[in-house]
């Protein structure tokens, strides 16, 4: 291992460490939904049924088995991804010094590995982005290690990098068609034997992210869990594909110069456009140089991330094109950033490939490529490009420090002072919130509070939403822009709603609806559908109402409800297991609704026919969040889940059936 490499990525991963010293990493929305996910693995093996595939699961499963060391879970996202972000510092250097001739140019690219604008603000957040790109990195070298040598652990290598790589991102899956491609169109085997090698990676690469979207839709009836479906997707183009483009590019640009995000009036349209104009002249230089020099490089690598980098882009600009909800190049730019290393190591080898031709832009004989080497012109065609390669780490360096020091001082969003400390945080921790809590900020909140929230995001879910004669609404003016005004507008003009709580961060309401039967109403005019020492169940329209008859605790452990439903039509079925799979360990023993002395907890059916029910209570113990099971047992009942469609849990304390009536 070279020991400038090793050194740089110590320095890297500390730097990381100490910019988290104060307030921990920079937790945003994403990184709240991560979180949270972890803290439901700690809490038992339900997050075998629970866990959203909107998210692959290694990233958090990562947090999670750091966290039993009973750590901060947001240190532990900034110990890993400190960790992720020196390794891919570690193997991205040592393969350069490998593969270039100029150890100078190596260690440039490595320097500016470690000073990156878009890779360490990565690194300081709780974002899965470090550990793919570490991921990425291997099984990219790995594959370039197997075209050199033909070493086919190599090529396992490759593959096992790549399915960890899906199981952290589900955009890992770029990386196969660069290899796959790649492989076939080696000269080193007959063609035969190319296409054996690339089934047999990209089947290794696949399997495991396949194994969990398959999860995903027998849960969800949807690959990846998302709101999204097929159906909904248009072939037509997005008029503003050429916005996108240009942003994206522009935020490429912004990575290597000193661009302002926020330019003064009248250079809006130059700041637009001189980005473009930049890449493009820098593109079109790269590519004559690469061209030029291609006798003394050596091409798997370069053409292994270039294939990488082309496939990954247009992955996401398709997204952005035809998904209507998830806008990611118009919102998010973080998604560009495994960009970042491709075009490192493509301007490397591009840059080593000028000097390898003796410090002449075209190759030439031997013989005269030593007259120009030591000729004072050939020295300043050398020296020019390497002197402005070392005057622009200059920048990425000073942006650091900037970026170092807000984050120090400050803290970013969920984890900065102003929200742990903040009043409305501060109020929920310190009163019992009995009722129902709906909010459009549901995992920073549970982030923040504790609290277990019903997500609520637009006045058609305020007009559909589960709530009993009484709830709280925690509304927050940062949750989904116009969509939050037109809610906090749609839940003023609500009757009897009162705000109990304000300040600049949100604002909590409580909300009485009108119209809606109360418990003793229930209770006196309507026969219970289910009976049992513990609870009596009530069905009330489309809502089941649990009125407990009994003490909530016993012996230490805590009752927890669970309920299976039978659609009436096999077409349901996803429907069934995606509204089970989020709501058997959702709602507790806690009362979502107390009058006149009972207490009872309110579950909204879905809307489709159901043929039967069946429900009831079982032990939990002190510490667990999702029932007491052992892990081979948790696994039986995924299993049975996954063949039958119902739940056989164990330790019952009470179990009732009911079927419907034919509609």
């Amino acid at each position: 291992m070279p020991l400038d490499v090793l050194a740089i990525a110590i320095v890297g991963t500390v730097l990381i460490l100490l910019r988290g010293t104060n307030y921990g990493v920079d937790v945003d929305y994403d990184g709240t939904a991560y979180l949270i996910r972890a803290q439901r693995m700690l809490a038992g093996p339900g997050w075998l049924i629970h866990t959203s595939g909107q998210q692959p699961l290694l990233f958090p499963l990562l947090i999670a088995s750091v966290g039993i060391f009973d750590i901060d879970l947001v240190h532990v996202v900034g110990f890993i991804n400190a960790v992720a972000f020196g390794l891919t510092i570690l193997f991205s250097g040592k393969w350069l010094k490998n593969r270039l001739h100029s150890p100078l140019i190596a260690t440039w690219a490595t320097v500016a590995i470690c000073l990156s604008v878009p890779l360490t603000s990565l690194a300081s957040r709780a974002v899965s982005e470090p550990v793919f790109i570490l991921f990425m990195v291997l099984a990219l070298t790995q594959a370039d290690a197997f075209l050199d040598r033909n070493a086919p652990a190599s090529l396992i290598r490759a593959a096992l990098f790549s399915a960890l790589a899906c199981l952290t991102r589900y955009a890992g899956v770029t990386i196969v068609p660069a290899v796959a491609l790649l492989l076939l169109l080696q000269r080193s085997a007959a063609f035969p034997e190319r296409v054996r090698q690339g089934v047999t990676y990209s089947f290794l690469a696949l399997a495991p992210c396949c194994l969990f979207m398959l999860r995903n839709w027998l849960l969800s009836g949807a690959f990846t869990w998302h709101n999204v479906k097929f159906q909904d997707y248009t072939l037509a183009l997005d008029p503003q594909i050429v916005h996108y483009l240009r942003d994206a590019l522009k935020e490429v640009v912004r990575w290597a110069l000193p661009i302002s995000s926020n330019p003064q009036a009248g250079m809006q349209g130059v700041v637009d456009w001189l980005p473009v104009v930049c890449l493009l002249i820098w593109v079109t230089s790269a590519g004559y140089i690469f061209l030029r020099s291609m006798r003394h490089v050596r091409l798997n690598l370069p053409m292994l991330f270039g294939l990488f980098a082309l496939v990954h882009f247009v992955l996401i600009l398709v997204v952005t094109v035809l998904d209507p909800q998830d806008k990611i190049l118009d919102e998010e730019k973080r998604h560009l950033s495994p960009l970042y290393i491709p075009l490192v190591f493509i301007v490397s080898v591009a840059m080593d490939g000028l000097l390898k031709g003796r410090f002449v832009p075209l190759p030439v004989d031997d013989s005269v490529a030593e007259t120009k080497r030591t000729g004072w012109r050939g020295r300043l065609v050398g020296t020019v490009p390497i002197a402005a390669m070392l005057l622009w780490l200059h920048f990425p360096a000073t942006q650091y420090v900037r970026d170092a020091v807000v984050h120090l001082n400050q803290g970013y969003m969920y984890t900065s002072a102003d929200w742990r400390n903040s009043a409305i945080a501060r109020y929920l921790r310190e009163h019992s919130m009995d009722d129902p809590v709906h909010t459009n900020l549901d995992d920073p909140l549970e982030f923040l509070t504790g609290l277990r929230t019903t997500r609520l995001r637009t006045p058609k879910q305020l007009r559909e939403m589960m709530i009993p004669p009484s709830g709280h609404i925690v509304w927050f003016p940062l949750g989904h822009g116009r969509q939050s005004k037109k809610l906090r507008a749609a839940i003023e003009r609500l009757s009897d709603v009162e705000t109990v709580f304000t300040d600049a961060q949100g604002v909590i309401y409580r909300l009485s609806l009108r119209g809606s039967r109360g418990l003793d109403e229930i209770m006196g005019n309507t026969p219970p559908i289910i009976r049992s020492s513990a609870y009596d169940v009530y069905l009330d329209g489309d809502r089941l109402v649990y009125v407990r008859k009994a003490a909530a605790v016993q012996n230490g452990a805590t009752r927890r409800f669970f309920l299976h439903l039978v659609p009436a039509d096999r077409k349901n079925l996803h429907q069934a297991r995606a509204w089970l799979g989020r709501r058997q360990y959702d709602w507790t023993e806690d009362c979502s609704w107390r009058s006149a002395g009972k207490c009872a907890a309110v579950v909204r059916l879905p809307k489709y026919a159901i043929a039967s029910i069946r429900t009831g209570q079982y032990l939990a113990g002190p510490n667990r969040t999702y029932g007491d099971l052992s892990y081979r047992r948790a696994a039986e009942v995924v299993w049975d889940f996954i063949a039958t469609g119902r739940f056989v849990l164990e330790d019952h304390v009470w179990e009732g059936h009911y079927r419907f009536r034919p509609r």
